[in-house]
C-alpha cells in the first residue's frame, strides 16, 4: 500500500516542489498519541534518498526531526505544505540522515570543547553567517576547518567553530524585542512595493506582522524589521584577523584621482597558451604505414602546409588578434603599455618557471593564464605583490576568494542563474515549469537554485501562494514515461516557462526535440536556457527559433551595431576575413581595451573604480562587482536575447 503511494507520490504529487499545495491523505481512528518510529521504507526522488513518513495524532515537527536526525527547518523546507501546521494524517517526505547511536554520542563527548563549539551545518547557512552567530572572525573558522571549501559545504558537516572562554572585551547586548518601524498603509500600496521600500521581503513582514494577509486597508499599521548591524565584537574581530597591511589599502574617491596615465608606461603581462614550440615544427615523422616485406614500420618525413596552425593554438590565437586590435586602438588613443605576451601552454610547470624567472615582478598588470590550474598558481603569487590579476575566460570563481585584486571577465554559473531566477519571479502570472536531470551533482545545484528563487519569489507575493512545477527525468525512463511527465506540467491556457537547467547538449536536444514535436502545437511555450546553449554544435537550431528560447549572455554581437561595423571594417583589413559572433576575438579586444584604459585613468588604483568604470572605446560592457568580503571582482554584465521565429536574434530589454 505504502509503496503504491509512493510511486503516485514521485510521479504525480512532487513534479511541483518549490511551493505547492499537497493533497492530505487522512489518517482515521486513532484517538491515542503514537510513538514515532523511524519508517523502514525509503524512495528516491530527483537522486536523493527519503523517507516517507504519514504523521500521527500527538506527534510534533520537533520529535519527528529528532528522530529522523534532520532539522527541522530541512523538513519544513521539503514539505511547503507544513506551512498550514502539522496536521494528522499528513505524508511528509523526510531526507536521509543516517542514525545517532550511542557510540558517536561518546566520541562527540572526546571532542575539545575547552577550544571549540561544533556546529552542524544547516542549510542556507553560510561561513559568513556562522561568524556572526558565533562571534568570529571567518578567517579563524577556515583555520580550524582545513580542507573546506566555503561555497561547497555539506549539509549536516559538523564544524568547529574556535571560541575562547576568556574574553575580557566581550561587548553585552541588551535583550530587547527586536526592533522595528511602524508604517500606516496608505490607499495603493500592497505589501510588495511596503516590503520594497523598506528593502525587506514580503515572508520577514509576515513574520512580525501577526495574521497579516495578502489584502490589506489604509489605515492599517504593519511593523517593519529594522535592518539587522553586524556586532561590534564581530566588525573588530574581522579587522584583527586580516592583515590589511599586506592586501589592501583604504581606497581614494574615485572622483579626486588625477589622470595618471602619463606619469609612466605601464608593463602588462598576458599570458597564453599558444604553443608556439609545437607551431614551429614544420614537419614530422609519418610511420603508420607497414613494409609487407620485413614487418617493420615505413617513415617518411612529412612537410606541413605552410598555413597549418598547431590544433590547440587556433581558438587562443583569435584572442590574440583581438588583443592587436585594442593595442591598435589604444595607441591612437595615447593610451601606451609595454606588453609582453607570454606562452604558458598547459603546463603548470612553464607557468611556476615564469614566476621564479623574475619576468613578472615588475607588471602592473597580468591577465591570463587561460585554465585555472595555471591561474590559480599566478593569482596567489600575484596578490602579495598587489598586482591585479585578470582571468580572460574561466568561469570558476574560486580563485576570487581572499584575493581583492582578482577579476574574472566571465560570470560564473551561478551568477547567471540569478539572472534566470530574477526574470523568472518576475513572471509570476506564467506557468512556470522548470526540468532538469536527476544526475547528482546537477541535484545539488538545482537545490541551490530553488532556494534562491524562493527567497526572490518573497519580494513579490507570498510563496505559498506561488506554484511552480519541476519536472525530474531519470537517466532511465521510457520516451511515453517523460512525455506525460512534461504534459501534466504544462497549461494550455497560460504561456508557459520552461527553463530547461542544464547544460548538457544531448538532454538539451531531447528535450527541447519533445517540446516542439509533441507539445508546440497545443501548447503557448517559451523556452528558457544557458548561455552555454549557444556554443552547442550538432543541436537542431529550428528548436530554439520556432520556441523563441530566451537566455541571458554576458556578450552578445549585433552586427548592425556602429562599433561593430567599425571593428569588423578594420579586422577584415587587417586579417582578411571576419570574426564569428562567438570568437574569442571581442573578449581580447574588450579585455585590453577596458584594462588599460582603466591603467591610464587610474592607475594602480583602479580596482577601486571598477565597478563604475565604462570606457567608451570597448564593444561590449563589463560590469564589475566584488564577489565578498575582501574577495575579487566577477563581471556581473548580461544581456537578455531571444530567439525569433522570423530566423533572427534580438535584445529583450529587462532591468
Amino acid at each position: 500500500m505504502l509503496r503504491t503511494l509512493t510511486k503516485r507520490l514521485i510521479y504525480k504529487l512532487f513534479t511541483l516542489f518549490i511551493v505547492s499545495l499537497i493533497t492530505v491523505l487522512t489518517v482515521a481512528g486513532q484517538e491515542a498519541p503514537q510513538p514515532i518510529h523511524r519508517s523502514s521504507e525509503k524512495v528516491i526522488i530527483g537522486g536523493k534518498v527519503y523517507y516517507i513518513h504519514v504523521v500521527k495524532k500527538g506527534q510534533t515537527l520537533y520529535s519527528i526531526s529528532k528522530v529522523y536526525n534532520v532539522p527541522q527547518k530541512r523538513i519544513s523546507r521539503e514539505n511547503p505544505i507544513l506551512v498550514t501546521g502539522l496536521q494528522e494524517g499528513m505524508i511528509l517526505k523526510i531526507p536521509y540522515a543516517p542514525e545517532v547511536e550511542n557510540v558517536n554520542q561518546s566520541e562527540t563527548r572526546k571532542c575539545d570543547t575547552r577550544h571549540y563549539i561544533y556546529h552542524s551545518f544547516e542549510e542556507g547557512e553560510t561561513l559568513y553567517s556562522l561568524s556572526k552567530k558565533y562571534d568570529v572572525s571567518v578567517e579563524d573558522i577556515l583555520k580550524a576547518n582545513p580542507g573546506i571549501k566555503p561555497e561547497d559545504i555539506p549539509i549536516g558537516m559538523e564544524i568547529k567553530i574556535p571560541w575562547n572562554p576568556v574574553t575580557p572585551e566581550r561587548i553585552e547586548f541588551s535583550s530587547q524585542q527586536e526592533k522595528y518601524k511602524v508604517h500606516k498603509v496608505v490607499r495603493g500600496e500592497t505589501l510588495y512595493s511596503i516590503a520594497r521600500q523598506y528593502r525587506v521581503t514580503v515572508n520577514e513582514l509576515s513574520k512580525i506582522n501577526d495574521n497579516l494577509k495578502e489584502s490589506i486597508h489604509p489605515g492599517q499599521e504593519i511593523h517593519i524589521p529594522e535592518a539587522e548591524q553586524p556586532s561590534a565584537l564581530f566588525e573588530k574581530q574581522m579587522k584583527d584577523s586580516v592583515n590589511f597591511s599586506v592586501y589592501y589599502e583604504k581606497p581614494i574617491p574615485c572622483d579626486t584621482i588625477p589622470l595618471l596615465g602619463a606619469e609612466k608606461e605601464w608593463k602588462v603581462a598576458i599570458m597564453l597558451p599558444l604553443y608556439l614550440e609545437k607551431n614551429s615544427e614544420r614537419s614530422y615523422i609519418d610511420s603508420s604505414r607497414i613494409d609487407p616485406s620485413t614487418g617493420k614500420r615505413i617513415k617518411k618525413l612529412i612537410r606541413r602546409e605552410p598555413d597549418w596552425i598547431y590544433p590547440h593554438t587556433v581558438n587562443f590565437l583569435s584572442f590574440y588578434e583581438g588583443v592587436m586590435m585594442g593595442l591598435d586602438t589604444l595607441g591612437k588613443q595615447d593610451i601606451h603599455a609595454e606588453v609582453t605576451i607570454f606562452d604558458t601552454e598547459r603546463n603548470a610547470s612553464v607557468v611556476d618557471s615564469l614566476l621564479k624567472s623574475g619576468a613578472l615582478d615588475d607588471m602592473n598588470l597580468i591577465i591570463g593564464p587561460v585554465y585555472p590550474s595555471n591561474l590559480s598558481l599566478v593569482a596567489d603569487w600575484a596578490r602579495n605583490r598587489r598586482i591585479p590579476v585578470v582571468s580572460p575566460l574561466s568561469r570558476n570563481d574560486e580563485f576570487l576568494y581572499f584575493n581583492p585584486y582578482a577579476f574574472e571577465c566571465r560570470p560564473s554559473k551561478r551568477t547567471e542563474w540569478i539572472q534566470v531566477i530574477r526574470y523568472l519571479a518576475r513572471n509570476l502570472d506564467k506557468n512556470i515549469v522548470i526540468i532538469h536531470h536527476e544526475d547528482t551533482l546537477v541535484q545539488k545545484n538545482y537545490e541551490w537554485v530553488k532556494g534562491q528563487l524562493l527567497e526572490e519569489i518573497s519580494h513579490y507575493a507570498h510563496p505559498e501562494m506561488v506554484v511552480i512545477k519541476e519536472v525530474v527525468i531519470p537517466s532511465i525512463i521510457s520516451p511515453t514515461d517523460t512525455m506525460n511527465n512534461i504534459r501534466l506540467s504544462l497549461d494550455k491556457d497560460r504561456e508557459n516557462l520552461v527553463w530547461v537547467f542544464s547544460d548538457q547538449e544531448g538532454f538539451v536536444s531531447e528535450v527541447s526535440s519533445r517540446l516542439n514535436t509533441v507539445f508546440f502545437k497545443d501548447y503557448p511555450i517559451k523556452l528558457m536556457g544557458g548561455s552555454a546553449w549557444r556554443y552547442f554544435e550538432n543541436i537542431e537550431l529550428d528548436y530554439f527559433f520556432r520556441l523563441n528560447l530566451r537566455l541571458f549572455t554576458p556578450r552578445f554581437i549585433d552586427y548592425t551595431g556602429n562599433k561593430e561595423k567599425i571593428f569588423v571594417k578594420k579586422f577584415r583589413a587587417r586579417y582578411y576575413t571576419d570574426p564569428s559572433a562567438l570568437s574569442l576575438t571581442w573578449d581580447g579586444y574588450d579585455i585590453v581595451t577596458w584594462f588599460l584604459s582603466a591603467l591610464f585613468r587610474f592607475g594602480s588604483s583602479f580596482p577601486d573604480c571598477a565597478s563604475s568604470f565604462h570606457p567608451p572605446i570597448c564593444i561590449g560592457d563589463f560590469t564589475f562587482g566584488r564577489t565578498g568580503w575582501f574577495s575579487g571582482f566577477m563581471n556581473q554584465s548580461f544581456q537578455l536575447i531571444q530567439y525569433n521565429k522570423d530566423y533572427t536574434i534580438s535584445v529583450v530589454p529587462f532591468p
